[in-house]
């Protein structure tokens, strides 16, 4: 007998086979995608400070956000203004999320990806970037605020415990 085709038990071995690959696969994707996001807060961190330390030498002074609708907003994109005319604007992708809390003599910031599970927490008075975890899309604000600047003191320390 000259048959062509699969048995049904040759279909349900691949299906089995194609099921297991998947069961492996989706989560590994899954933290991919998340270590992308917090990958682009922790650059978000990283630009914060480059500008809080070019607002202090042009005004002597640190910067705060200024009501950009940043904290708790899912979905906040676009430049990121500071007060006291704060010309160094930040320009986050869609659902990032930044706060800074500045005053005379220090600042604190925090970054977040909505679909990233990571908060980052930088502080002049620390030499690190800290981090702390949290849930993947929930927005910043939620779990995590700026911590309030003290000079001379990690402000983050306490929040984030993780160091980068």
């Amino acid at each position: 007998m000259n048959s062509r085709g699969f048995t049904l038990v040759e279909l349900l071995i691949v299906i089995a086979i194609v099921g297991i690959v998947a069961a492996i696969g989706i989560p590994q994707f899954n933290q991919y995608r998340a270590r992308a996001y917090n990958a682009q807060a922790l650059t978000d961190i990283q630009t914060t400070r480059t500008v809080e330390v070019a607002f202090f030498m042009d005004r002597q002074q640190y910067a705060s956000t200024s009501g950009t609708g940043c904290i708790g907003d899912p979905i906040c994109t676009g430049p990121v203004t500071f007060t006291a005319g704060g010309v160094p604007d930040i320009t986050l992708k869609p659902g990032g999320a930044l706060e800074a809390r500045g005053t005379l003599a220090s600042f604190t910031a925090v970054t977040k990806h909505l679909r990233g599970d990571r908060v980052y927490c930088v502080d002049p008075d620390g030499s690190v970037i800290r981090y702390a975890n949290d849930g993947v899309n929930v927005p910043l604000g939620t779990n995590f605020n700026a911590p309030n600047p003290v000079a001379s003191q990690d402000d983050c320390a306490a929040a984030f415990p993780f160091t980068q």
